[in-house]
């Protein structure tokens, strides 16, 4: 994540292990919560072009429900979150971030 787009994490909460494709491969994968964010300058390889882009974690829904996001892994981690957020208690105030 630092390398990519700048952005260290003090604590990583684990919320999801997934299978990305059963019938096809045996990849799997794990999705994380990153909190309590540091921001610095990103450090992409040469090879990279990479643009980020910061949004309201409620925006980044309405991109998922309006086929803007359409990647499965990031579709299947917002929504993790965002029932890990009604799990604990928590509204989308305190998770707002970007302009």
């Amino acid at each position: 994540m630092l390398e990519e787009t700048g952005i260290s994490a003090r604590k990583w909460t684990k919320l999801l292990d997934f299978h990305a494709s059963n019938s096809v491969t045996d990849e799997a994968g794990t999705v994380f919560l990153a909190q309590d964010l540091s921001f610095g300058e990103s450090a992409p390889e040469d090879t990279e072009d990479i643009t980020v882009k910061k949004v309201k974690f409620s925006e980044a829904l309405a991109m998922v429900l309006d086929g803007r996001i359409t990647d499965a892994l990031s579709i299947m981690a917002l929504f993790r979150v965002k029932l890990w957020m009604e799990e604990q208690g928590q509204r989308l105030r305190g998770w707002e971030c970007g302009t």
